[in-house]
């Protein structure tokens, strides 16, 4: 765990701590551990030594209208005895609390089972602790789904509450559940890192300059050292090599379809190792 897994775990800790055995702790605060790595920590603390009872969110209004980030409402039972396997209810409000809850609407996602989509005032999804372990360890090469090892014992790496369980349309579990056979992860089949970090893009980020970036790539197959007019965001315009110019996605708003086509990319990026600089003509200058 980082520091701020640390953190949060340390704060719930303090907090829970202070309960009986089978006591009720609410906490609001920010929605961040939800999804983002440094929150993996705060999940496998609650999922395996705790029973969140409840995770609330608000889709329509922010809880508190000063506050800088978005909050959820975390209720939490410290449980007698360590549970095998329990249910949290994730519960998003479409309208603003005042407009939403009402005693009627709080029997009905107390009584719910199954996830609920198409209510007017909020959306519902349950998952068993065993689901979302499974979900967020990662597995050894030789373990599939705990069969050699407990789900518990192996390393725990996080998973996206708040973008699946509170967020996902629902056509996002029924093509999960319809194509549950034929899905794989991406790291299986490709190496997922990060994007490039220029540290500046309105320096390294380009566009091409009376041409579009087909044409631009079409240019550099036939001469790599071909000298492609760019500006860039900071106010420059001049010419570089083709060779040091690639194609770059700024955004995947500009992509209409799961094909890459070349008419949506805009622009280009500045790529050059310290041995360029000897032999390119913008990089020398």
């Amino acid at each position: 765990m980082d520091k701020k897994s640390d953190l949060y775990v340390y704060f719930y800790y303090q907090g829970l701590s202070l309960l009986n055995d089978g006591g009720i702790f609410c906490f609001i605060n920010s929605n961040s551990w939800l999804d983002v790595g440094y929150g993996a920590g705060l999940q496998e603390f609650l999922l395996k030594n705790m029973r969140p009872i409840y995770i609330i969110d608000n889709i329509a209004k922010r809880s508190f209208k000063q506050a800088d980030v978005n909050t959820v409402i975390v209720l939490i039972q410290k449980p007698v005895n360590k549970l095998e396997d329990y249910v949290i209810k994730f519960v998003a409000f479409k309208k603003p609390f005042e407009e939403a809850i009402s005693l009627d609407v709080l029997k009905e996602i107390e009584i719910a089972n199954k996830p609920i989509f198409d209510h007017l005032l909020f959306r519902f999804y349950p998952k068993t602790k065993k689901e979302l372990l499974e979900e967020g360890v990662e597995y050894l090469e030789e373990t599939e789904l705990g069969l050699k090892h407990s789900v518990e014992s192996l390393p725990y790496i996080g998973n996206k509450w708040d973008g699946k369980y509170l967020r996902a349309p629902e056509i996002y579990f029924k093509i999960l559940e319809k194509g549950k056979d034929k899905l794989v992860k991406l790291g299986d089949i490709a190496d997922v890192r990060f994007g490039i970090k220029t540290g500046a893009n309105e320096f390294f980020y380009l566009k091409p300059v009376g041409m579009n970036v087909k044409e631009v790539v079409e240019i550099a197959e036939r001469d790599s050292k071909a000298l492609i007019r760019v500006k860039n965001g900071a106010g420059w315009e001049g010419e570089i090599e083709a060779e040091f110019l690639k194609l770059v996605i700024k955004s995947l708003k500009n992509i209409k379809s799961p094909f890459v086509e070349l008419e949506n990319i805009e622009f280009l990026v500045l790529i050059a190792k310290e041995e360029d600089y000897s032999t390119s003509m913008f990089l020398k200058s």
